[in-house]
C-alpha cells in the first residue's frame, strides 16, 4: 500500500486539504441560543441592522461582534427592512412652498453670514408641562435692520 504522501500526490490535492474539517456554523447549543435571541429581536424590530443587533445582544449578556451577526443574518436569511427610496418625503404640489429667507445673507462661499445684531431672528418653541397636558409658547420673527 502506497504511503499517505503518495496517495495525496496521486489525487492531486494538498495535505492541508486532506486534513481539512469544515466548520459547521451555528451548530452548538450556545450558537442556537444566540440565533434565537437574534430572531426574537428581529421579530420585534425588523428594521434593526447588524450594528443595533450587536448592541441589543451585548445588553442581554452575549459576547458578539458585528461579523458574527452578519453571518447569522445570512444563515437565517434575514436582512434589515428599510426604504430603498432616495427620497423619503414627497412634497404636495398644492401646498405653499415657503422661500428660504436667508439666501440674501450668503457670502461668496455660499455660507450664511450674519454679522450685525437684530438682522435675523430665530424660532423658539417651548413646551411647558402642566398638570393636564402641555402649554406651548412660540416666537417667530424675521426682521431686517433699516440701516
Amino acid at each position: 500500500m502506497p504511503s499517505l504522501n503518495n496517495q495525496i500526490e496521486l489525487l492531486g490535492i494538498s495535505k492541508t486539504a486532506y486534513y481539512y474539517k469544515p466548520v459547521i456554523l451555528f451548530s452548538s447549543n450556545k450558537d442556537k441560543k444566540l440565533l434565537d435571541a437574534i430572531d426574537k429581536i428581529y421579530t420585534d424590530f425588523p428594521y434593526y441592522g447588524t450594528r443595533r443587533i450587536v448592541i441589543e445582544l451585548k445588553n442581554k449578556g452575549f459576547k458578539v461582534c458585528r461579523n458574527l451577526i452578519k453571518k447569522a443574518y445570512e444563515y437565517l436569511s434575514i436582512k434589515a427592512l428599510y426604504s430603498n427610496s432616495k427620497t423619503t418625503t414627497i412634497a404636495n404640489r398644492l401646498d405653499y412652498k415657503y422661500p428660504y429667507l436667508l439666501n440674501e445673507f450668503k457670502n461668496n462661499n455660499r455660507l450664511v453670514k450674519i454679522d450685525k445684531p437684530n438682522i435675523v431672528w430665530s424660532v423658539d418653541i417651548t413646551y411647558i408641562k402642566l398638570k393636564k397636558g402641555f402649554m406651548s409658547s412660540a416666537m417667530v420673527k424675521y426682521t431686517k435692520d433699516a440701516n
